[in-house]
């Protein structure tokens, strides 16, 4: 019986551990399920001392370090988890954390990843923060042949850096610790030159556009198309000595740490800026302050009333600021003066920020006061965009306590005489601006209302005919239209008299640019805005110029000068409602 008890147990020990044995190699054995889809659960520890982020990024990489999964812009720190990784061994997780959508400020990495079909895999990530030591560069500026000299402590993880210079939009990549050009190019084209004889000066630049927005092939004289060398904007940056310090660039720099996946982020950064004071169109003689960040008068923060800006200049008056040639002459720019800043081809802010720094995309006081109000609003320009309206004097925020100013000032010194006549040509029917070297069509047949792809095509047909005692204006008002001629303050369809010949040197007619369209303009009057003893026909009403609104990637409007008060903003093109009114010109040279 004993021996059948022994037996028994005996043999339960061994079934029972035989069994087991068989189970468990059974388990260890059984193939790894890699057929379909896991997903990696993952929780992250950094040191709560770094920079703060908002945004995670999260890659699976396999064996050979290509990406197969992302997870990005993970909203919940509390729920980290990757769906629908490829199963497979040897996974990588690599997670970047980044202040919004910037470059990343940490980096985490774990390795030997197994994610099976159908079950979770659990990580956990260390974040580092990366920064370097970097040197800064020995040379405290960049000329013409300078070279810009960068070196770094090594970062744990890189592979390999990516340095970046940027100068007057231009970049440079060079790797580790380099010696690379500075931006040669770029700085020759800002160097002033010596010139013999006056210069001169015109009253407003180009509008900066070189783009041309048309998709009518008849089309040849829209903004983009003109290039007027002398009136190209160029600027001498200055100090406040009125130095000539444009030979000295800007410049700021990037340190990126490359990892083995390619990815990372910024590992170190700088600028360097020599502080020029000021800054001088050569186009206009105007001579501009530059804004600053260093809590003085002149800082870019400081908003104000009319009042208060006409008070600012004052302060800049009482210290002396600028050369002894600029002492006690600073003031606040006319509306004009103010606009011949704005650069068409820029927008956020709509102006060089290379010359003029730290400028604001809201608006800036002019000295103008509104000719229909004077009392209570005055013109500003709003370097958003480019547009010209009116604010009130007083203007504030009133949703504050107490009220604060909301409108910035930039204060200007110099310039040419701020009067000047235009010219009836009474035979033709012209005005010429011998000032700025042009000449406007008088007649413009007012009463027509044009698209602005039309009336670019209007512009471009003009003709004047003549049999040498009258003359006749000539032009079609469509790409296939008929060619019309404006006869007793209408445009009629009918043929011109026999024996008349087109006048010399009275072509090349075209749609004004903004700057050109505003010259005309008279700001002490008000519907219209312009004096009719040269401009009897202009009505008081939108007029088409031939520069486009620059915004971001769409170009569909393009600026108008309201001759009823003299604002300017952007309309549709293509909005039929939204027709406007035609005053064509021409560049013509002084004799």
């Amino acid at each position: 019986m004993t021996n059948i008890n022994y037996i028994c147990v005996l043999f339960s020990v061994l079934f029972f551990s035989c069994s087991d044995d068989k189970n468990n190699g059974s388990a260890t054995n059984q193939p790894l399920d890699f057929t379909g889809f896991g997903r990696i659960e993952f929780s992250i520890d950094w040191d709560r001392s770094g920079p703060s982020f908002s945004n995670l990024i999260a890659d699976i990489y396999d064996q050979r370090n290509e990406r197969i999964a992302r997870r990005d812009q993970i909203p919940n720190f509390n729920e980290l988890k990757i769906e629908k990784v490829p199963a497979g061994a040897d996974r990588t997780l690599v997670v970047y954390a980044a202040a919004g959508f910037g470059r990343a400020l940490y980096r985490g990495i774990s390795k030997g990843l197994t994610v099976e079909t159908g079950k979770t895999t659990k990580a956990n990530i260390q974040l580092q923060y990366f920064s370097t030591n970097l040197t800064s560069p020995l040379n405290d500026s960049i000329y013409n042949t300078d070279k810009i000299t960068f070196k770094w402590d090594p970062i744990p993880g890189a592979v390999s850096y990516h340095v970046v210079v940027y100068s007057l939009f231009e970049k440079y990549v060079p790797t580790n610790s380099y010696t690379y050009p500075g931006p040669d190019e770029a700085a020759g084209s800002q160097q002033s030159t010596a010139s013999e004889g006056p210069i001169k000066i015109y009253f407003f630049p180009d509008t900066g556009q070189t783009s041309t927005y048309s998709q009518n092939n008849d089309i040849k004289r829209e903004d983009g198309d003109i290039e007027n060398p002398v009136k190209q904007p160029t600027y001498t940056l200055m100090d406040e000595e009125g130095g000539d310090c444009s030979g000295i660039i800007p410049y700021a720099w990037n340190v990126e740490a490359i990892d083995e996946f390619g990815q990372w982020g910024v590992a170190a950064t700088g600028s360097f800026k020599k502080e020029c004071a000021m800054v001088r169109d050569n186009v206009t003689g105007l001579i501009w302050e530059v804004k600053t960040v260093d809590d003085s008068i002149q800082d870019t923060k400081h908003k104000y009333t009319w009042a208060g800006a006409q008070a600012y200049v004052d302060q800049l008056n009482a210290v002396n600021f600028g050369s002894s040639a600029l002492k006690n002459k600073w003031r606040l720019p006319t509306i004009k003066e103010l606009a011949t800043i704005i650069n068409s081809k820029e927008r956020y802010p709509a102006i060089s920020s290379l010359h003029f720094p730290n400028m604001k995309e809201n608006y800036y006081w002019s000295a103008t006061e509104f000719a229909a109000n004077s009392g209570l609003d005055a013109w500003c320009v709003d370097f958003t965009r480019g547009e010209i309206y009116t604010q009130v004097k007083e203007a504030a925020s009133l949703d504050m306590e107490p009220p604060k100013p909301r409108v910035y000032a930039l204060a200007v010194s110099g310039g040419p005489p701020v009067d000047y006549d235009f010219e009836v040509d009474i035979e033709y029917g012209t005005i010429k601006d011998p000032y700025n070297e042009i000449m406007w069509m008088q007649a413009s047949g007012s009463q027509q209302k044009l698209s602005w792809e039309d009336a670019l095509i209007f512009c471009e047909n003009l003709k004047l005919y003549s049999d040498g005692s009258d003359h006749w204006w000539v032009t079609r008002f469509t790409s296939n239209g008929l060619f019309k001629i404006y006869l007793g303050g209408e445009w009629k369809q009918q043929d011109l008299p026999s024996g008349a010949y087109p006048v010399p040197n009275y072509d090349n007619w075209r749609l004004p640019n903004r700057n050109e369209l505003m010259s005309i303009v008279d700001y002490k009057r008000f519907n219209p805005a312009v004096n009719t003893d040269f401009f009897p026909e202009i009505q008081p009403s939108y007029y088409w110029t031939s520069t486009t609104v620059s915004d971001d990637d769409y170009t569909g409007n393009a600026w108008v000068v309201n001759m009823k008060n003299g604002s300017m903003e952007g309309l549709d093109k293509s909005d039929e409602e939204g027709k406007c009114y035609v005053l064509p010109m021409r560049d013509y040279p002084v004799q």
